[in-house]
């Protein structure tokens, strides 16, 4: 009868966190996310879906991972001409191996569409732009008039959180293709270069201040997307003669990871706050269940015998039959074979000839006393030229080569 109640409790519990989580207002989260997989304000699912349909003859890759680490796992992109390469953030900040990777694609014939609020300063040195600046006047500006040097399409749209424009410097190497123009509350209009195109080797680089207007909020909230279209419309379809059957638009996405763990059920639990507390109750009352009815049913377990190490009797062994054959000659003879093989490996010298020259390299390099190692380097050579050994020898032999590992801080190796 317990056992009923506790199950019975635990399927009301969970029907009534369903209950209130379907008659709960959902919040709006407003963090600028840039996530081309959520429908949150600012993020990029309206934008992502309608990639194809805007570059229709294009095939759109999502790189999951650094721009370095997937070139490295798909070699073939680094030699492909005439393709767009797509990132929208609210900061622009790859590490220094993606940022050399993506000059050499570009710079190979190929177009990048970056749009962010803030750049790194290594992509601006490499393109030789002057640094992006800030203009603190324009926080709380009610709205920003967006419009594009060759045409009449613009777009004015509301900031909806508190505001610093960016714009770029006029310099050399820097082609405006539009403007970004506001009113300070102190009634001072401002105009700025807020996209802008700089050419690099054989490729294009399209920097765009505004990664606003591709967010799910913007997207739907204005009326028309002219002016969208037409800044996505200054891409070029080729920027070299190539013949490019099929170009590949390279979208790449704020968050990294294996898509089908991204997508997984626990995961998505895990995002929503509702249902990630009815997985903790449930599993709570499973605990519960299975603390208060479990009962021991195992059989005892039989004490098993701890497994005899015979590495040792095996040692004994071997070292008993060298004793009764009275020689030792085998075991310095390995003994002086190991301690060449160290000196070889550690210091990096040639023991083909073990003579005085030897010795010298040893001692200059180990920094073992020059006599000492010298007289070792005799005595090894004397033992080797034997036939037969003592237990003696053996240990004197070893104690000599122990002295020389701990003076020289061999043995730590």
């Amino acid at each position: 009868m317990k056992k009923k109640g506790f199950i019975i409790l635990g399927i009301v519990l969970v029907v009534l966190v369903i209950i209130l989580d379907s008659i709960t207002p959902k919040k709006i989260i407003w963090e600028k996310t840039y996530n081309e997989s959520n429908s949150n304000p600012f993020d990029l699912e309206v934008f992502y879906k309608q990639l194809p349909a805007v570059f229709k003859n294009h095939k759109i890759v999502t790189i999951k991972k650094t721009f370095y680490e997937y070139t490295e796992q798909n070699p073939l992109t680094k030699k492909k001409q005439n393709n767009i390469y797509i990132n929208i953030d609210e900061g622009f900040f790859p590490d220094k191996i993606s940022t050399k990777k993506l000059l050499k694609f570009i710079g190979n014939g190929n177009i990048a569409f970056v749009s962010a609020n803030e750049f790194s300063k290594t992509l601006l040195d490499s393109l030789g732009i002057l640094k992006s600046k800030k203009s603190k006047n324009s926080i709380n500006t009610p709205y920003l008039k967006l419009y594009l040097n060759n045409t009449t399409d613009t777009l004015k749209i509301a900031t909806k959180l508190k505001y610093s424009q960016t714009y770029f410097k006029d310099s050399i190497p820097v082609k405006s293709l539009g403007k970004v123009s506001y009113t300070t509350k102190d009634s001072v209009v401002n105009t700025f270069s807020n996209f802008i195109e700089i050419p690099y080797k054989k490729g294009f680089f399209y920097l765009y201040t505004q990664p606003d207007v591709f967010t799910n909020y913007h997207l739907l909230a204005i009326p028309n997307t002219d002016y969208i279209n037409q800044v996505l419309s200054y891409l070029p379809k080729k920027v070299t003669t190539a013949n490019t059957n099929t170009q590949t638009i390279y979208f790449e996405s704020n968050f990294k990871g294996d898509p089908d763990l991204a997508n997984s059920p626990l995961r998505f639990i895990k995002k929503q706050k509702e249902l990630y507390f009815a997985w903790i109750l449930i599993l709570v009352a499973i605990a519960l269940f299975l603390l208060i009815n479990a009962k021991r049913k195992q059989k005892i377990i039989p004490i098993i015998p701890k497994v005899r190490n015979t590495s040792l009797d095996f040692v004994e062994t071997i070292a008993t039959l060298y004793e009764e054959a009275d020689n030792f000659q085998p075991m310095i003879v390995q003994k002086i074979n190991i301690f060449y093989k160290n000196i070889r490996q550690k210091h990096n010298i040639i023991t083909d000839n073990t003579n005085e020259k030897l010795a010298k390299q040893l001692s200059l390099k180990s920094g073992y006393d020059a006599q000492k190692t010298k007289e070792l380097i005799r005595f090894i050579n004397v033992l080797k030229q034997r036939n037969s050994s003592s237990i003696t020898l053996l240990k004197k032999l070893n104690k000599e080569i122990e002295d020389f590992n701990k003076k020289t801080n061999a043995w730590k190796n």
